[in-house]
């Protein structure tokens, strides 16, 4: 992940500019989860499911409503789509557990930042 895009999540996330939801990306009135905040923060496109109404992103194909989109996952290197290696799902240290779990965003940008290659695979200096 290029440092800058990992700098403006942690400073998205301790805005207040965003309230959080539970179980999926997007909720309703515009509320996120940790992930759907990176999300927005590297401008995936939000669009609407035209059968069901639902919101969701779409990155390079893949629609997402739950957890990341596979290929924006791949390509910034996150770890099984926010879960550190080796933390099965449902483990305190899952990203998506822990925002499910209801751990304000600022603890989860502080976790994040105190070991963020728990999370992502590298960092890359922006050019």
């Amino acid at each position: 992940m290029k440092r800058s895009l990992l700098t403006a999540w942690f400073t998205a996330l301790r805005s207040g500019e965003y309230e959080q939801t539970r179980d999926g990306l997007l909720g309703h009135d515009n509320k996120r989860c940790c992930l759907g905040v990176l999300l927005d923060v590297a401008k995936v496109p939000v669009e609407i499911d035209p059968q069901s109404g639902i919101r969701e992103y779409t990155y390079n194909g893949d629609v997402a409503r739950l957890c990341l989109p596979q290929a924006f996952a791949d390509e910034v290197g996150m770890i099984d789509n926010g879960s550190p290696v080796h933390i099965p799902i449902g483990e305190e240290d899952c990203l998506a557990e822990m925002n499910d779990g209801g751990t304000r965003f600022e603890v989860i940008a502080d976790r994040i930042e105190a070991e963020p290659l728990k999370y992502i695979r590298t960092i890359e200096e922006d050019q």
